[in-house]
């Protein structure tokens, strides 16, 4: 016996559906197929792959790690058609980019679309993350190239650096705050933020930062956007951190105040991290290489 694609596609499938019957139905085939397709693989391999109960099915340990080799090959050889159709009509291809939110919401577009102004036959999926989950996507082969803020760990990525922006203060117009030209981020924590998620990567920058003067932020609402946070700021309630360019973006439609930062760390270098350059297919290796040759 050998693995074939088939059982490998049913096997991804029956993992993300969690049951047999759905895995069965989304496929257009028995769910008896689906069983003993997964069966066949199990004794294959000679390991447990799923355990089984009236809820559903679950990976184990065995099954988790299938699952990231069997995604790793599918794409491989999803790209067979389409890399070697480059050779008679340039290059093309599906380019999967695992972003954090503030790239995504800056300067990641305009470079992208640079390159897919220049290469019709490329395409793009954007996969949206904060910055901390990002190198993991591009170590279990769910995306090609990774963008993520320095203070992430690469996990053996091949990584370079890519844009620079920094963060600022968004304050209500009538906060103590906000008329002021410069400030450092320990004057402002006396006072009550907005903030993000507690894995966020830039709520992770400011409570280091705070540490660091053993202090803590005091965040008295969380949000998910930028939007969300803009928002509340402008209608009065507490100080948020912010990408200068974002807080700008969002300042001509709101009402509040920017205020620079004087800190070192208020200035953030992203990084752009592939897997292995020489591994990537070509689409992928044509942009990573022309996303690193446009880093200023």
């Amino acid at each position: 016996m050998r693995i074939d694609p088939v059982s490998l596609r049913l096997f991804v499938r029956l993992a993300e559906a969690g049951t047999i019957a759905l895995a069965a139905e989304q496929e257009h085939i028995a769910a008896a197929a689906v069983s003993k397709r997964v069966s066949d693989l199990e004794a294959l391999l000679q390991t447990s792959l799923l355990t089984r109960s009236n809820k559903g099915v679950e990976l184990t340990s065995a099954g988790i790690e299938l699952l990231a080799l069997a995604r790793a090959a599918l794409h491989e050889l999803d790209q067979i058609p389409t890399q070697m159709g480059g050779f008679s009509s340039g290059v093309k291809g599906l380019v999967r980019i695992c972003t954090s939110t503030s790239a995504l919401a800056q300067f990641l577009p305009g470079r992208v679309n640079q390159v897919l102004r220049d290469h019709p036959e490329i395409r793009v999926h954007f996969q949206e993350e904060i910055s901390t989950l990002v190198p993991r996507a591009v170590n279990g082969n769910a995306a090609d190239i990774g963008i993520f803020t320095d203070d992430v760990a690469e996990a053996g990525l091949e990584i370079h650096p890519f844009h620079k922006d920094r963060l600022v203060l968004i304050a209500p117009q009538d906060h103590p705050l906000a008329g002021r030209l410069q400030l450092s981020f320990v004057e402002t924590l006396d006072y009550d933020y907005v903030g993000f998620s507690h894995d966020n990567a830039t709520q992770i920058r400011l409570m280091r930062a705070a540490e660091q003067d053993r202090r803590q932020v005091k965040v008295r609402v969380r949000v998910r956007t930028f939007e969300a946070l803009c928002m509340m700021v402008s209608s009065g309630y507490c100080l948020g951190i912010l990408p200068e360019e974002i807080a700008r973006r969002h300042a001509r439609a709101m009402d509040f105040a920017i205020v620079p930062l004087s800190d070192a760390w208020a200035e953030r270098q992203f990084r752009i991290g592939v897997r292995s350059r020489a591994a990537l297919p070509s689409a992928a290796r044509l942009m990573f290489d022309r996303l690193c040759d446009g880093v200023a």
